[in-house]
């Protein structure tokens, strides 16, 4: 009787792992992108100091070149009320990437730059001012991404996230 029992519970064990695997628990690409995000909620939380402070961008181009696999420049915005402050070298997982600074009318916004294909597999998309925008909600925050030449530039601010969207769309991020 025992044994009987025993096997009972352990296929229903069995049975509920594989409907748990199947339907309820995100993938891999979920957790990681996941994690990755939240490299950038802490790294803007954390208002670390910046590793270079300029308003030119040729100087920023300059420290990272060597230190990351891709060419990093600060977004540049129409809207006057953005201002680049700076800029720090940094690590999500084990990619090098680099956190830019700026200021929106007194708000904290930072840019981390970096290459993850797997990022927005598991995002949601919309398209914002006739730009393709990827987002992830983590933690209750929402961190906007563009991608653009196998580059991420995930955004993330002290802004309501209307106003974080049309900032993500309308940053000149290739120039």
């Amino acid at each position: 009787m025992r044994w009987r029992q025993t096997g009972l519970i352990a296929a229903a064990a069995v049975a509920l792992l594989i409907v748990g695997g199947v339907v309820g628990l995100p993938d891999r690409t979920d957790y990681k992108g996941a994690g990755m995000l939240q490299d950038v909620v802490d790294l803007h939380s954390k208002a670390l100091p910046s590793d270079v402070e300029a308003e030119a961008p040729q100087e920023v181009v300059r420290y990272f070149q060597g230190k990351t696999p891709f060419p990093v420049k600060p977004a540049q915005f129409e809207e006057p009320s953005v201002k680049f402050v700076g800029a720090r070298y940094i690590k999500v997982g084990t990619r090098p990437a680099a956190a830019l600074y700026y200021n929106h009318g007194g708000r904290r916004v930072t840019l981390l730059v970096f290459q993850s294909p797997e990022l927005v597999r598991s995002a949601q998309r919309t398209h914002v001012g006739g730009r393709e925008l990827y987002y992830h909600d983590v933690g209750g925050n929402v961190v906007t991404i563009r991608q653009h030449g196998g580059v991420n530039y995930a955004f993330f601010g002290d802004l309501d996230r209307p106003v974080l969207f049309q900032l993500a769309a309308n940053a000149r991020v290739a120039y």
